[in-house]
């Protein structure tokens, strides 16, 4: 047990107790993950995921970008130094260790919560799919296209130490979302409010269906806005989406090389024009969004295939005018 004579640096300071006091967690950690709301915004959205790395939490905010060790997470939320944020993380924990009656044992023994996707079962297609997928406007031949199939049920496996428990999810409308080799890669539950998705394994959603034959590559929110977008017709496009608007995709620059011009196109909501912002600042990709809905597949659902056309087009052809060495881009083409 680390006692109060011992506690002189911040690195000394159990990991866990820091997230656990600085962010008034209602459970204690003990080698699960953990995703609450983020501290630095008022999204609504749970984004800051805590978790343990090397026997010591760590964090990382998809809302805002911020993420590091304990000491970062203090640093970030109170706008302190390195040397500020660990005086005070040391202050507070003597503090405590002076109030409390349980002190905290330093993090040695703490065995990290290892979650997977163990089993799932496909079916068949129903008109429940129909209905739902329709109003989107995705039809059966897109779905084929991106390997979207239904699913009935999957396993949810998690490991701590020697203790392996299993949680079996069913429903009438799970999906699941492979790549060419029949992996399964996400799964997406559109009735749950909270947690929509499960990724089970990293990967670039579309691009196994990327031709390089088109000049220009959109990078949008989600295989549900690319598999929407299709039904606009824009012919001279690609597209493609990362896990999340938060996480920057990778071999952009071998990208680069494929097309004339790259852009993105994300949520009309705050997280989607940071993620906008953010690529642009990174990366120097220019971004846009359609001022309707909240995304794209919404906004063809709400307003109709020509009314979001006539949008995408006129964001489009202006956003991918920033980065081009013509004096002017190809006109957008619809088929």
């Amino acid at each position: 047990m680390l006692q109060l004579s011992q506690v002189v640096d911040a690195h000394d300071i159990p990991s866990n107790w820091v997230f656990e006091y600085y962010l008034d967690l209602h459970e204690s950690l003990r080698g699960q993950t953990v995703v609450i709301n983020s501290i630095f915004n008022t999204e609504k959205t749970p984004s800051l995921n805590i978790y343990l790395s090397t026997n010591k939490y760590k964090f990382k905010d998809f809302s805002s970008g911020y993420q590091g060790s304990h000491i970062d997470l203090v640093m970030y939320k109170y706008n302190l130094s390195f040397f500020e944020a660990s005086h005070k993380i040391a202050n507070d924990y003597r503090n405590y260790l002076q109030m409390s009656n349980h002190p905290h044992t330093l993090n040695m023994n703490l065995k990290a919560k290892v979650c997977k996707v163990s089993k799932y079962t496909t079916r068949l297609w129903n008109r429940e799919d129909a209905a739902y997928w329709l109003s989107y406007k995705i039809d059966s031949k897109t779905l084929e296209k991106y390997n979207v199939k239904p699913l009935s049920d999957y396993i949810y496996t998690t490991v701590v130490g020697d203790v392996t428990e299993h949680y079996l999810y069913d429903s009438s409308i799970f999906y699941g979302y492979f790549n060419n080799a029949g992996e399964l890669y996400k799964i997406y539950r559109p009735r749950f409010v909270d947690v929509k998705f499960i990724n089970v394994k990293s990967y670039i959603q579309g691009y196994d269906q990327l031709t390089f034959s088109k000049p220009y590559l959109i990078i949008q929110s989600s295989l549900k806005d690319i598999m929407s977008y299709e039904s606009l017709g824009i012919s001279n496009t690609e597209c493609i989406a990362g896990n999340s608007e938060n996480s920057i995709i990778d071999n952009l620059d071998y990208l680069k090389t494929k097309y004339a011009n790259i852009c993105t196109l994300f949520d009309n909501d705050q997280a989607g024009k940071r993620a906008i912002q953010s690529y642009f600042d990174r990366i120097e990709i220019p971004g846009t969004f359609i001022n309707l809905e909240k995304d794209i597949s919404d906004s063809i659902k709400v307003h109709g295939i020509e009314v979001v056309r006539s949008h995408v087009i006129k964001q489009l052809r202006e956003t991918l005018k920033i980065n081009t060495k013509c004096q002017e881009p190809s006109i957008l083409e619809s088929t």
